[in-house]
């Protein structure tokens, strides 16, 4: 059984361990699966992942499919770092609720061994900033207050700041019913972008986390980490990403950033969390809820434990199908792991 720890929590030794492998993996060359034809064929091996999630993912993740899909989705990541790069440990999860209240004091932004900084200030004049930004998602949208940055990371991971696939969907993208146009996977070269938002990251307190993983179901509980706003708070997965801001708030290309990884750990630490809350946690490992569709806009697809999760090339010749019911359980299958408890201020 693997335990895995909070980033903040290891030692300096581990987390450059930890750069230097995500840089390997990041850098390297890319897959040579994918068909050119159906896309341009990235520059890195992270692009392979953002061409997965945006030709996969986007189907996914905002569907009841999201948990379990991103769940293997980790795992296979985390493969690549010790298989592909000779990485040794596991892949961290960031406890985004313990620096909630002042995120900008949060360690895994500060450092020689940090994942980079905030960004560099956006607007005129500088110590104003720029404005609020409006987002949409499948037609649901988000208004989110300015942060401190906006630009491009300052003190970049060892990753060097490169996102390289698309920052916005097609204008026919925003439909929940819309085919994704694989023309539109072209390069597009840029820095990673960060916004820390301290509004946004209030949503975030252990005490608000807490309270909206207090659920009795599943589609409660997936809808309190990714469904639709209630009033002005956000759901949790939302409002992590939102706190990041920039290349976050883009939920397709935001793996770009190595920090993303380590969010979507904890969301599903979050997840495997409120399953062993139950003392029956088979029932729960069982539990699905929606549709494979945007927001469950498509009530004749839903979701079953025996339906197939896709992931292009990234399954390669090595990895076998996966099912729904792969990425049920942290404790079962191919997956063997558990999470440490975060340290609480």
């Amino acid at each position: 059984m693997i335990l895995i720890h909070d980033r903040n929590t290891l030692g300096a030794d581990t987390q450059r361990s930890y750069l230097k492998a995500v840089e390997c993996l990041h850098f390297k060359n890319p897959s040579r699966e994918f068909d050119p034809a159906n896309g341009t064929l990235g520059l890195f091996r992270i692009d392979d992942y953002i061409k997965v999630l945006l030709t996969e993912g986007y189907l996914t993740a905002f569907s009841g499919l999201h948990l379990h899909w991103q769940r293997v989705l980790l795992h296979i990541y985390e493969q690549e770092l010790r298989e592909e790069c000779g990485y040794n440990g596991t892949l961290p999860y960031w406890d985004f609720s313990r620096f909630a209240p002042n995120i900008t004091a949060d360690p895994i932004f500060k450092g020689n061994t940090s994942l980079g900084g905030d960004g560099q200030v956006v607007g005129y004049p500088s110590h104003v900033g720029h404005g609020d930004v409006s987002i949409n998602y499948f037609t649901h949208n988000y208004i989110i207050p300015p942060g401190s940055g906006g630009g491009c990371v300052q003190n970049p991971p060892a990753t060097h700041g490169i996102s390289t696939y698309p920052l916005a969907w097609p204008d026919n993208a925003n439909s929940p019913n819309s085919t994704f146009d694989h023309s539109y996977l072209t390069r597009n070269p840029r820095c990673i972008t960060r916004d820390l938002n301290a509004f946004t990251s209030h949503a975030l307190t252990y005490n608000f986390v807490e309270k909206a993983i207090a659920c009795d179901t599943y589609a409660c509980l997936l809808d309190s980490i990714n469904g639709s706003p209630k009033g002005t708070i956000l759901p949790i997965e939302i409002a992590a990403r939102a706190t990041v801001g920039g290349l976050q708030l883009d939920p397709y290309i935001a793996a770009s950033d190595p920090l993303w990884w380590l969010l979507a750990a904890n969301v599903d630490r979050l997840w495997a969390l409120w399953q062993g809350q139950n003392p029956n946690v088979d029932q729960r490992f069982n539990e699905v809820t929606g549709t494979k569709s945007p927001w469950m806009s498509n009530v004749t697809m839903p979701v079953a434990l025996s339906d197939t999760l896709y992931y292009g090339a990234l399954q390669g010749n090595k990895t076998q199908i996966r099912l729904v019911k792969d990425g049920k359980s942290t404790i079962e299958g191919h997956l063997c792991y558990r999470y440490s408890e975060p340290l609480k201020n």
